[in-house]
């Protein structure tokens, strides 16, 4: 099971990066930033079961990782409760904590 949410954490982060590519080549607009989101999503969906299997190696790296998605997410809804913004309206705000890349690399 947990090989699997692995594999599937790996799948989707890779899918994230080609997402972010796009966001930052199309103008940083909401289009990109909701499949951002989206993305995010399915990230914590595989985190929650990497993390309830109780793998020690995985945990600090696990929790890291939801940290940073959970403090994205809720800035990203402030941001779209506050600007209301149309698909193609920039969408851009600075993370409050940075992505942990050493604990993606824990994974891969």
């Amino acid at each position: 099971m947990i090989n699997d949410a692995i594999d599937r954490l790996i799948e989707v982060t890779e899918q994230g990066h080609a997402i972010y590519e796009c966001y930052l080549r199309h103008g940083k607009t909401f289009f990109y930033a909701k499949q951002l989101f989206a993305n995010n999503q399915l990230k914590l969906n595989a985190l929650e079961v990497i993390i309830q299997s109780q793998q020690i190696e995985y945990a600090k790296a696990s929790k890291q990782l939801i940290e940073h998605i959970k403090s994205w997410q809720d800035q990203w809804i402030e941001l779209q409760v506050e600007s209301n913004p149309s698909d193609n309206d920039e969408f851009v705000f600075i993370s409050r904590k940075p992505y942990p890349k050493e604990a993606e690399l824990i994974f891969i």
